[in-house]
């Protein structure tokens, strides 16, 4: 298979990975609408507004390691993968830590194996840790063919009450809620 070749330069008629900017968001809820059921039983405007609060945080996350956007020849989005990130300091070193979400690509851009080259820019950038939970199978293949480890038998599952009262009350109420959908 020969592969697409990418090339950062918007003025060539080759496809481009970029790092996302607010131009871009319109055209990446269209695609998270089209490809996340979920997505469209909100509206367009919540859609955005949350994805730009979680992805678009201004001055917050270097260049290198923001959200990503691969354009077609005709200058369109067609593949997103949303990175968040994150840092800590471990024996007075400050480590940086990326976590992508949401990768997606129409159907054009898979068969151009969008969605590797989107993990593989994602997999190079400066950050010293990288990861993702909460994948499909899909993305967890995707993971170890660039050289990651999933780590299955010890995901990440825990609960925080934050608020302990509605923690604890929780099931009682979801039984209620049900209980008063019958009623109704």
């Amino acid at each position: 298979m020969k592969l697409q070749h990418f090339n950062q330069d918007n003025s060539s008629k080759k496809r481009v990975i970029t790092p996302l900017e607010v131009k871009d968001f319109d055209e990446v809820v269209a695609l998270s609408q089209k490809y996340f059921p979920r997505s469209s039983e909100v509206s367009t405007r919540y859609l955005k507004n949350t994805l730009q609060g979680l992805y678009f945080r201004k001055n917050e996350n270097p260049i290198e390691i923001r959200s990503l956007v691969s354009r077609s020849k005709e200058g369109r989005v067609d593949g997103f993968l949303g990175v968040t990130t994150n840092s800590f300091f471990y024996k007075g070193d400050k480590i940086s830590v990326a976590n992508c979400h949401h990768l997606m690509a129409t159907e054009e851009a898979r068969s151009n194996i969008v969605p590797m080259k989107l993990l593989q820019k994602f997999i190079s950038g400066p950050q010293v840790l990288s990861f993702s939970d909460g994948s499909v199978e899909t993305m967890r293949l995707f993971w170890e063919r660039f050289g990651g480890e999933p780590v299955i038998s010890e995901s990440i599952y825990y609960k925080v009450p934050l608020r302990p009262a509605s923690f604890a009350l929780r099931p009682l109420l979801k039984n209620l809620h049900k209980s008063l959908n019958k009623i109704a």
